[in-house]
């Protein structure tokens, strides 16, 4: 007998097969001794979550069964109708837990509206709602994906109801693009709302979206020379290892960052490829100096626009990933790009290149419509982080607006100070719910709060400023002072710290919605279906974070970095 032989069991050697006691349950279950029923149940729990999880097709159990059967011979087969009536099982239990989170939330919902339209031109209605729970944990969470059918403002305002909300709505975000202004009024008109001055907040990233566009245009020669000789040096092992000494030589030895070749759907990528050639642009045109083929060498007027483009973008890249790489971002973090992009822009109408004075132009116009309708929002998110308050608004306009500035950050304040008023006599209206002397107690004692010549508004702007270098997750600051402070005064930071700059949120479903559909390869699915799958998969895990990938989130970065147009043609390029 070999020892080979005595040492491995034999592949046609028949497999033990494990059985069923008369007690019903499985031998060999770890100890647990659990009946084959409730195990089966257990199985097909795991298998629904997995396919929420991951977005697998309804018929995954089965695509693997020969695996299944191999492990465990006796595994109960897992159908299609079952997967789906488990998954749509956790959808209804998850949504009774959501439901119930909701109305024991403190403060007030900022809603997001977004139109998607999949494949087959079907228009779906998607909503999102961002607040601060009662842990003081900002919270992001997916509500409906329902095809757009009727009255847009009878749906939004059904499902509202439907989640007991619709008297809660502080803040509504909306693509402009895809829905009407006029929604947010008409939403505003229907909501018993606290304050409606600040209901509607326009979406952000359409404006991103258009100065990004026009950027890249202007440059759209020099990135394709980019991008070839990108390819060519990291194509070819001599060129390549020229280029490291070379860069080396730069960063010192160990430094070195590799060269980044782009994806021309996402313009971050193709933002950060332009950033590290910038970097490293002596050692690029080192190799390429003595290479024959100069169709990719750049002028130095191109290498002039693109180091100024990149300038420019800088603040949106900023932008997009904060919105993308923080867990959940909140909106005071957004005020200072939003901010400096004024001084980018005012920097580029001086520019002695006319095509960069005029691209600066077009855009000024389109910022200042922006920054008009939403600088009042970011100026009360920014007041409510520790380390700025009211000094950097006062800061900011100055930088702005020189001699009208006083004027322009008075009103700012006057708004602040409505709006915290507003708040507080919602407090003292729940409050003065008790009779006779007690009630009369609480009257006494809020004429002398509202007479008072100095609110608990000023008395947190009047306390110093954290130092600002300092790593400050702020709704956790806010947490940790909340007895310091008023509660109307907590609440207001609360709303107002989780206002989106966008209309879909890091944890939408446009961060995988339509790569859910796509990889679903399942038509058993129905719209409610999908939603239900998109929507416990939100509830439950979130959406999956790759470091590597661009952006961090995978799929949201492809709703969020749009596409930068490749080159629609060579020849229009060279125009």
């Amino acid at each position: 007998m070999s020892m080979v032989g005595s040492s491995f069991p034999s592949s046609k050697r028949r497999a033990v097969t494990p059985t069923v006691n008369a007690a019903g349950s499985v031998p060999g279950d770890g100890g647990k001794g659990k009946p084959a029923a409730k195990q089966d149940k257990v199985l097909e729990e795991l298998v629904a979550s997995a396919i929420i999880r991951h977005g697998y097709p309804l018929s995954f159990f089965g695509m693997h069964k020969k695996l299944h059967t191999f492990l465990n011979p006796n595994v109960p087969d897992i159908s299609s109708e079952v997967s789906k009536a488990n998954c749509l099982e956790i959808y209804e239990r998850e949504k009774v837990k959501l439901k119930h989170a909701l109305s024991t939330v403190p403060g007030r919902f900022c809603l997001t509206v977004d139109v998607w339209t999949d494949v087959q031109t079907i228009e779906y209605l998607c909503l999102t709602v961002n607040y601060v729970d009662s842990n003081w944990k900002l919270q992001s969470k997916f509500l409906n994906l329902v095809p757009w059918e009727g009255s847009l403002l009878q749906i939004i305002y059904d499902l509202l109801l439907e989640w007991g909300i619709e008297k809660r709505i502080f803040t509504v975000t909306v693509d402009s693009g895809k829905c009407d202004d006029g929604l947010a009024g008409m939403l505003k008109d229907r909501l018993n709302q606290l304050d409606g001055d600040y209901f509607h907040v326009r979406c952000g990233a359409r404006f991103m979206d258009k100065m990004v566009r026009e950027c890249f245009k202007l440059i759209r020669k020099p990135i394709r020379k980019i991008r070839e000789g990108i390819q060519y040096v990291v194509g070819h092992e001599k060129k390549r290892l020229k280029f490291k000494e070379a860069a080396e030589k730069l960063v010192g030895e160990g430094a070195l960052e590799p060269l980044w070749s782009d994806c021309v759907y996402l313009w971050n990528s193709t933002y950060l490829m332009l950033e590290r050639v910038i970097k490293y642009r002596s050692a690029f045109e080192h190799v390429m100096i003595d290479d024959e083929y100069t169709g990719w060498h750049l002028t130095e007027e191109e290498w002039s626009r693109v180091e100024k483009i990149c300038e420019l973008l800088n603040p949106l890249n900023n932008i997009a990933n904060l919105f993308i790489g923080t867990e959940h971002p909140t909106a005071n973090l957004y005020y200072i790009d939003v901010w400096m992009i004024d001084g980018l822009l005012k920097e580029g109408l001086e520019d002695k290149d006319p095509e960069i004075s005029n691209l600066a132009k077009k855009m000024k116009s389109e910022y200042d419509e922006y920054w008009e309708s939403y600088c009042t929002v970011l100026a009360f998110a920014i007041v409510f982080d520790p380390r700025y308050k009211f000094d950097f608004v006062k800061f900011s306009f100055e930088r702005m607006y020189g001699a009208g500035a006083e004027e322009k950050y008075v009103h700012i304040y006057n708004q602040l100070d409505t709006l915290f008023k507003v708040y507080r006599e919602q407090r003292f209206a729940s409050e003065n719910s008790g009779s006779g002397k007690l009630e009369e107690f609480f009257k006494w004692s809020k004429e002398n709060e509202v007479n008072s010549s100095k609110s608990k508004l000023d008395g947190y702007l009047d306390e110093p400023r954290m130092n600002r270098k300092e790593e400050l997750d702020v709704v956790s600051w806010w947490k940790e002072n909340e007895r310091r402070f008023p509660e109307e005064l907590t609440l207001m930071a609360r709303d107002i710290l989780s206002i989106p700059i966008t209309s879909f949120s890091k944890d939408s479903v446009f961060g995988m919605g339509y790569r859910v559909r796509d990889r679903l390869q399942d038509y058993s699915w129905t719209d409610n279906s999908v939603e239900a799958l998109i929507a416990a998969r939100n509830w439950l895990y979130g959406y999956e974070v790759n470091q590597e990938y661009p952006g961090g989130l995978m799929g949201c970065a492809e709703r969020f970095w749009t596409s930068n147009g490749d080159e629609d043609s060579d020849s229009e390029a060279d125009d």
